[in-house]
């Protein structure tokens, strides 16, 4: 169903909290079938940088797009021969197709890992334990050096290039307490299926989080050069290279921050409607004892020297609120759900419908991914008395060409 969101999945509750409450209703386990993991470990790619089959590009795919379920159609790997023309006051350089790999624009990438969740529950009152790992990044080249490098344009004299990026990472152990109810009835809620009920039925739930944090950096490097009155002329060309850095690391095994943080749902059911809306890491900050460095790319020596500008000083550092929102609609057996969700880096949403034929589930969806770029799915499930097959057709796209491919995923239901 395209990934949508629905209030039966146990991961939704990570994204809206007053599911904890809801009844879980007809939902069976899933298992899903990695069998893409054992594709890459029979075929993995070359690592060797001496060897003629190495090829950067198709390990940065691998990473960023990693393929758990069977890949049946693989994306076109970047591999093209570089073409330099140069002269006194000439250069140019054609990437060929690698030329796809420069940003058009400013290139956003990030990604927040906080499940699995392990805990307890009873009359609903909750606690567990979670990771919480928070990434991203953002690239951007100055339009000179974009248009020499992606399209291939001359160098110019007199000209500023640049290429700057602004990273940052960091790693903490969430442990949660929290509460969800049903608002409009005794305390405990009703025990009916409120997806199947016309009666109204509307949760709420919140969950206070204290942080552990085990490691943080932030690093803005900006490397720049400009050209002078004739490229290659008397004067070699000066690289620039520098980068703000402020980190806390461990040293050995332990906490080095620590913080607080809430997550808020709310969500409602009536006739086979559904609506929900969920907040993530609310006022969620990180407090550390970081130290902050300024390195630069020396003239005399060639080599990036470190200057410590601040040591042991008070940082904070900001976890990026996560806002779902989703909406269903259930009848004799059918399905329709979709749902927005602001991420780490961007807005996408996920269209999913499900409608059973005879004994068969037919389920088809469609997702904006954290790309930017629009994926489909088309499966089916299938029941053997206590065991059920479930499989999809589903797309996914390269990070670096934005070539399509295509897996097969399987899964078996108890």
């Amino acid at each position: 169903m395209g990934g949508v969101m629905l209030s039966e999945y146990p991961g939704a509750q990570n994204r809206n909290v007053s599911f904890k409450a809801v009844p879980r209703g007809k939902v069976h386990g899933s298992i899903p079938l990695p069998l893409g993991i054992i594709q890459v470990l029979a075929s993995p790619p070359e690592l060797d940088p001496d060897n003629p089959d190495f090829n950067p590009f198709e390990i940065i795919d691998l990473v960023t797009n990693f393929p758990v379920f069977l890949r049946i159609k693989k994306p076109d790997v970047l591999s093209d021969d570089i073409v330099m023309d140069i002269a006194k006051n000439r250069l140019a350089i054609d990437l060929g197709e690698m030329g796809q790999v420069i940003p058009e624009e400013s290139f956003k990438l990030g990604g927040i890992l906080d499940q699995p969740e392990v805990g307890a529950s009873i009359k609903g009152f909750f606690a567990g334990i979670s990771p919480l790992v928070v990434a991203k990044s953002d690239l951007s080249l100055s339009e000179s050096l974009r248009d020499a490098l992606r399209e291939g344009r001359d160098f110019l004299p007199n000209t500023s290039y640049y290429l700057k990026e602004d990273v940052e990472a960091q790693a903490a152990a969430a442990l949660g307490f929290g509460y969800a109810r049903q608002l409009n009835a005794l305390v405990g809620g009703q025990k009916e299926d409120p997806r199947l009920s016309d009666n109204l039925a509307v949760y709420a739930g919140g969950r206070f989080k204290y942080l552990m944090g085990f490691a943080y950096t932030q690093a803005t490097p900006i490397v720049s050069f400009t050209t002078g009155d004739t490229l290659f002329g008397n004067e070699p060309l000066k690289i620039d290279f520098e980068s703000l850095v402020t980190k806390s690391l461990p040293d050995g095994f332990g906490v080095m921050g620590n913080g607080t943080g809430l997550d808020l749902g709310v969500s409602a059911f009536r006739g086979g409607y559904e609506v929900g809306l969920g907040l993530t890491n609310v006022a969620t900050k990180i407090h550390w004892k970081a130290d902050r460095e300024l390195h630069v790319l020396q003239d005399s020596t060639n080599e990036i020297e470190k200057y410590t500008i601040a040591e042991d000083f008070d940082y904070t550092s900001t976890v990026p609120v996560l806002v779902v929102l989703n909406a269903a609609k259930r009848w004799h057996g059918n399905t329709l759900a979709f749902d927005i969700q602001k991420g780490v880096t961007r807005t996408t949403f996920h269209l999913g419908t499900e409608m059973p034929v005879r004994n068969v589930a037919v389920r088809t969806g469609t997702w904006l991914d954290a790309n930017g770029k629009l994926q489909f799915s088309a499966g089916a499930g299938f029941r053997f008395w206590v065991m059920g097959l479930n499989m999809a057709l589903l797309t996914s796209s390269s990070v670096l060409t934005g070539e399509r491919a295509i897996d097969l995923a399987l899964s078996l239901s108890l």
